[in-house]
């Protein structure tokens, strides 16, 4: 179903630069789909609750460097906690926080992240794997963003993944 016929379905987003958030906004209107979008850093601004959902679709920025390091209080990172040099290793955790029991998340991630020897990133690998939360890895090359030259892939992790 069409997200506006569903009385069941909401779309939510998170984006920390409010253009591209508008945009997102405008992009949904153009689609007739509702888009609720909220302007935050999700790396640093920790909620007071965390809301679950089914899917995750999420696009995080590359590499980046954190100005302070991330908090060891932080509920969503339950394998690690990212060093200061490159938060990649993050967004599979923050991903999988937010998934219900049976969820699914879609993250766009660069090979960085399935190749580094860095401690926090083979961290969060292995315990994809020992988890067995790790639907797929589909590696695009660089088709997905051809004006970067950067290998991106497609990291699908389910949650509940050997009960289904």
């Amino acid at each position: 179903k069409r997200l506006t016929g569903d009385v069941n379905l909401r779309a939510v987003g998170v984006e920390a630069d409010p253009a591209v958030a508008d945009i997102a906004r405008l992009r949904g209107m153009l689609h007739s789909v509702a888009l609720d979008i909220t302007v935050v850093n999700t790396l640093f601004d920790v909620p007071d609750t965390i809301e679950k959902f089914d899917v995750i679709i999420a696009e995080p920025p590359f590499s980046v460097k954190t100005p302070e390091p991330m908090s060891f209080d932080d509920p969503r990172l339950s394998f690690v906690v990212p060093g200061k040099s490159n938060a990649d290793s993050a967004w599979p955790q923050i991903a999988l926080a937010h998934l219900n029991d049976n969820g699914t998340a879609f993250l766009i991630m660069p090979d960085g992240f399935l190749f580094q020897q860095r401690r926090d990133t083979k961290t969060v690998r292995q315990e994809l794997l020992n988890q067995d939360l790790i639907e797929a890895v589909v590696s695009l090359g660089d088709l997905l963003r051809p004006y970067s030259g950067i290998n991106v892939n497609l990291l699908v992790l389910h949650n509940g993944k050997s009960t289904h």
